[in-house]
């Protein structure tokens, strides 16, 4: 009745306590509207952290790469290629060779427009943006395309498979060619 904040601890968190105190909770959510970097496992590709300013500095070596990564993405080339041509080419991020995630990770995060984000909501970051938002909006647009096709090539596959298993299967089984409860 008369608390001020409700404090819930998530399972994932469970049976080691460890848990981030409402006060520090307070101070991240402070820095992310003040445009500050509030902390995490890595520093983004394309940036370095000055800790004294609590904000990101660009790193030039690897902000050309983040450049090259949007401007692939956006003419339309796959995320797997895109990978492979920037290993190909020799380029190294701060944390090794290019992966997939990390090119997926970063083609969606708006820290490349300068921009703060904390518990899904976005501040202005205080920190020089890499990635024009004209440039970012195109590499969203093109997210949203592939992963609607995603769930529409899954529903087909699905839908196939159904219609395989119930058509083709039984008689399959019947001539004893395949047995389902046999292991491979």
């Amino acid at each position: 009745k008369d608390a001020d904040v409700l404090h819930c601890s998530p399972s994932h968190h469970f049976p080691s306590g460890l848990v981030t105190p409402v006060s520090r909770r307070r101070e991240l959510l402070q820095w992310a509207k003040e445009g500050k970097w509030n902390g995490g496992n890595t520093v983004p590709v394309g940036y370095d952290a000055d800790i004294d300013a609590d904000m990101f500095v660009i790193n030039e070596y690897e902000a050309m790469q983040v450049r090259e990564v949007f401007d692939l993405f956006i003419n339309r080339m796959p995320i797997f290629t895109i990978m492979t041509h920037m290993n190909n080419k020799g380029y190294r991020t701060k944390y090794g060779e290019w992966k997939e995630q990390t090119i997926r990770g970063m083609l969606s995060r708006p820290i490349y427009i300068g921009e703060i984000t904390h518990k899904g909501k976005v501040y202005e970051g205080q920190h020089e943006a890499i990635i024009d938002k004209e440039t970012f909006a195109k590499a969203q647009k093109i997210f949203a395309e592939r992963e609607k096709a995603k769930s529409r090539s899954d529903r087909v596959r699905y839908v196939l498979l159904h219609f395989y298993r119930r058509s083709i299967l039984p008689y399959v089984c019947f001539f004893g060619t395949w047995n389902a409860g046999d292991k491979p």
